[in-house]
């Protein structure tokens, strides 16, 4: 398995690829309607003058989501969502059990500490996307975070 691997130079985003490409292959093949790779999705939400200091410094997008999934919801309601893929390794940054848990701490799966963090690291991004490249100032809610909401 790729978990007992370490992986040197760029083998962790290759391994997030190989499996990105393997759940579109499973979707295409389920009849899941998707897009994978969402370019641009929040580019409508970044002024002209954003975009063209985006493009005139050859910058990558601020926030490029993995998959745009086809879900159905409540009484059969068809609605896009928004998906990222994320890996899990074993290593200490995830199963640090040093110090010891105390008796009254109860134990956290490496996936559930894993997962609390991602909301406020996508938050981040688009925080950074907005004062970058969307003139919103500290403080302020710029259209990529509020979407995000």
């Amino acid at each position: 398995s790729d978990v007992c691997f370490f992986r040197s130079g760029d083998g962790w985003r290759t391994r997030h690829d190989t499996i990105k490409v393997e759940l579109s292959n499973l979707s295409g093949w389920a009849g899941v309607p998707f897009q994978c790779e969402v370019f641009n999705h929040f580019a409508p939400l970044i002024p002209q003058e954003g975009l063209s200091r985006m493009e005139r410094g050859r910058k990558r997008q601020g926030l490029v989501p993995d998959f745009l999934l086809e879900v159905t919801k409540e009484r059969g309601m068809k609605q896009m969502e928004l998906a990222e893929l994320k890996t899990i390794s074993c290593c200490p940054s995830r199963y640090n059990m040093s110090p010891p848990l105390p008796n009254n701490r109860p134990f956290t799966r490496a996936v559930d500490r894993r997962a609390r963090v991602l909301t406020e690291d996508y938050h981040k991004k688009a925080v950074r996307v907005d004062r970058t490249y969307g003139g919103a100032v500290e403080g302020e809610v710029g259209r990529v975070q509020s979407m995000g909401r």
